[in-house]
């Protein structure tokens, strides 16, 4: 048995290899590049422009959160965008943002191995988990729902090489920005923005600071864990409106520094912040690219590569479970 495991996982690793082999065959060198926007680039080149872009994702239909929803990220922040009823819902969510706790005060000592004698004593039921799994928590935590109301139906598009997500062609645009911890949406429509409530957390706080609307949620600690907290704070000017999140990993005020990123970034000339959000995705996309005879496989890799850009980056938390954007419980 143990020989044919071994010959199945070569032939995977081999198979794997293939893979890898091909990947690095088909990437193009840097300077087979193309234009931004009908603009040429002055830094790096992005290979197989074409087949990128070719990779962009539409879809006339978002009612399934799981199967039908448009990511977006930064490495950092993420957004789950999907369709309930007749509204428009963004989950928005943070890779550092997690409920920690682990509760083990039911559970019944640990299993006792006697590695000589070969044998084993356990005081719990055989077969059975633990009352600590039975928990929600440990899980990662929503941070907030933003509604649009009453967009149905409408189609979309997400962008890969620039980030973006369009609803109805360029009536409502939404980016989760590179360069910050924010997602910029553009919309003539009304955004609301929802705490996520649960029983076994406390309340979250709400309020506005001048225009700005605000979440605060405490998470509470255990034994080994201090706890946390974080802020969501959503500012409008126009047709333009930003969601900035911060933890107290990040701040000991996350709400007032929030704020402070929600209003900055509206301050801030448009124009040039799309394009240095760009630019970041530009530089990104330029390191590798594939052009492979079977393109169903070639939108998988693109799309993959868009998705793990989405929720990872060096400097950040890891994003673990990603279930933090699916569900309000997060199971």
């Amino acid at each position: 048995m143990a020989q044919k495991n071994a010959i199945i996982i070569l032939h995977i690793y081999k198979g794997f290899l293939a893979i890898l082999l091909l990947t690095g065959l088909s990437c193009n060198p840097p300077e087979m590049g193309g234009k931004k926007n009908g603009r040429e680039d002055t830094g790096n080149k992005i290979p197989f422009i074409e087949v990128l872009d070719a990779a962009s994702i539409r879809l006339d239909r978002h009612d399934d959160v799981i199967k039908s929803s448009l990511l977006l990220g930064n490495g950092d922040i993420n957004a789950m965008l999907f369709s309930r009823d007749s509204d428009l819902v963004m989950h928005i969510s943070k890779n550092d943002v997690w409920d920690a706790r682990l509760d083990t005060r039911n559970d019944p000592p640990l299993m006792k191995v006697d590695i000589a004698g070969q044998n084993f004593t356990y005081q719990g039921e055989d077969h059975s988990t633990p009352p600590s799994w039975k928990n929600p928590y440990p899980c990662p935590r929503m941070c907030a729902r933003l509604v649009i109301a009453d967009q149905a139906p409408f189609g979309s598009e997400l962008d890969l090489r620039r980030a973006v997500a369009r609803i109805n062609e360029e009536e409502i645009s939404v980016r989760a920005l590179a360069q910050y911890n924010a997602f910029l949406i553009t919309s003539a429509s009304q955004i609301q923005q929802q705490p996520i409530q649960v029983s076994y957390l406390p309340e979250p706080k709400t309020g506005m600071t001048g225009e700005v609307h605000w979440i605060t949620q405490e998470l509470p600690p255990d034994l080994d864990w201090k706890g946390m907290s974080f802020a969501v704070a959503l500012a409008r000017n126009g047709e333009q409106t930003s969601v900035a999140i911060v933890t107290s990993f990040e701040s000991p005020d996350p709400r007032a520094a929030a704020i402070a990123l929600a209003r900055t970034l509206l301050e801030k000339e448009y124009g040039r912040m799309i394009a240095q959000h760009e630019e970041i995705w530009n530089r990104f996309w330029s390191a590798s690219g594939v052009d492979l005879d079977d393109q169903i496989l070639t939108k998988i890799w693109y799309r993959n590569l868009y998705f793990m850009r989405c929720v990872s980056k060096p400097g950040v938390y890891a994003v673990a479970l990603y279930a933090g954007s699916a569900s309000e419980n997060s199971l």
